[in-house]
């Protein structure tokens, strides 16, 4: 089914012997249902001498269809300049149109009306995701419409009668209007927008319906959903293919703690600090170790053993009795909690070495400040329903979530010799490349 919506103007429904918009669609698109919008004045009109009925009535008769014809009046319509009140009403309209007609082809007459009208509805065609096609009827002048009818003594039949788009092989003066540059440059500032906001997802489905893109620029924004995802081998594929590097260590362990530092990043500008804390265990580990390596000398590999099936590492009791001092540090940390078991690495046994071997007092700062934001709402943010706001986050921390994402940089600044601007601008500087290509 065709559903047509059209605002009644002035040079409805037949205005200097030829079809006024309205009338005009109706004859070349054959709607199924018409819906009709009057402001005041053409509800006056309509009452004097229901002129668009009946021509539409009249239309139906000469080309052997029908379609149901229904009114939306606003008889307290009088400021039909303001182009704000239409963008809400049409779009309240169309919505209402769409739930009745979910399926079906929805035809807007963007030629009838006030410019305001108009206009609206122009927009409403490019803004709203929806399946809506613009018509424009031009004049049989192609140009502005001279009005020589009398509007107020408007003789209905004679004008019907006279309507030279009755002849055959009259004129089809109809347009689809289509808008792409507006409806483009739209579409790009909101992909834009969702870049400039980390939300790649979003701007990949704008893209999408943009559909001319240079395939370089729909490469380079899958490339950054896939980083978001630490595929950072396949993003770095497709940031290739765009023309440009956007993963700043390529591979290696050390590429893993950049990227999932990186993404970590993201959560807190997000401020999705759910995932932020619960992200924080998996890399505390690696980074420690890390830590451990470059400012202690304490290799980890000589006192674990790896679970390769399990994929975990645990403390090896064979390997620790060849480093008594390590074991002591571990067993005096856990002597008031039952003791030392030779279980699965994890961050606090790892910072109880820091805090007894590393001489260097930020590290051990940004350590215990880490450890003890994991221990104290890590595990509430991981097992519990709860809201984790920056608030709450401070309240029981005494720590933001910027100064923790600070505390983390600093340690991996202790063992990562690259641009230590990559760390703060690796993600602003992929956005630039993508920003680029729209």
């Amino acid at each position: 089914m065709k559903i047509l919506f059209s605002p009644v103007g002035m040079t409805d429904p037949i205005s200097n012997y030829h079809d006024g918009a309205l009338l005009h669609i109706c004859r070349y698109y054959r709607p199924d249902v018409v819906y009709l919008y009057y402001s005041q004045e053409i509800c006056k009109i309509e009452r004097e001498d229901d002129r668009y009925r009946y021509c539409l009535e009249r239309l139906q008769e000469k080309l052997g269809i029908r379609f149901e014809i229904r009114v939306i009046r606003r008889e307290d319509l009088v400021d039909v300049h303001v182009f704000d009140f239409f963008m809400k009403e049409f779009r309240e309209i169309l919505q209402e149109i769409r739930r009745c007609y979910p399926e079906d082809e929805l035809l807007l007459n963007v030629s009838s009306g006030t410019p305001a009208m108009k206009s609206a509805l122009e927009k409403m065609a490019v803004l709203l995701e929806d399946r809506m096609i613009p018509i424009q009827v031009s004049t049989p002048r192609k140009s502005s419409n001279v009005h020589h009818e009398e509007r107020e003594a408007y003789d209905k039949e004679f004008y019907w009668e006279m309507n030279e788009d009755n002849e055959e092989g009259s004129e089809n003066r109809c347009t689809e209007f289509t808008s792409n540059n507006f409806f483009y440059e739209i579409q790009k500032g909101i992909a834009r927008k969702h870049i400039q906001a980390y939300d790649y997802v979003a701007a990949r489905e704008i893209a999408r319906r943009i559909g001319i893109l240079d395939p370089r620029c729909m490469a380079a924004i899958q490339g950054a959903c896939d980083r978001m995802k630490l595929d950072y081998q396949a993003a770095e594929k497709k940031f290739n293919l765009a023309g440009f590097s956007g993963i700043p260590v390529k591979k290696g362990r050390m590429a893993d703690i950049v990227e999932y530092y990186l993404w970590l990043s993201i959560k807190v500008k997000r401020e999705e600090y759910a995932d932020f804390l619960r992200g924080i265990t998996p890399l505390l580990v690696d980074v420690f170790e890390s830590v451990l390596r470059k400012q202690c000398g304490i290799e980890l590999p000589s006192l674990t053993y790896e679970d390769s099936k399990k994929r975990i590492r645990g403390w090896s009791e064979g390997k620790l009795r060849k480093h008594p001092e390590i074991l002591e540090t571990l067993k005096y940390k856990y002597k008031e909690k039952g003791g030392f078991r030779m279980g699965p690495v994890n961050s606090d046994s790892l910072n109880a070495l820091l805090q007894a071997y590393c001489n260097d007092e930020a590290t051990r700062r940004n350590a215990d400040l880490i450890r003890g934001v994991e221990e104290t709402i890590r595990n509430m943010a991981a097992h519990q329903i709860i809201a984790i706001t920056k608030t709450r986050i401070q309240d029981l921390t005494g720590e933001d979530p910027e100064s923790i994402l600070r505390a983390l940089r600093g340690l991996i600044l202790v063992f990562f010799n690259g641009d230590r601007d990559i760390l703060v601008h690796s993600y602003e500087r992929m956005n630039e490349n993508l920003i680029a290509l729209l």
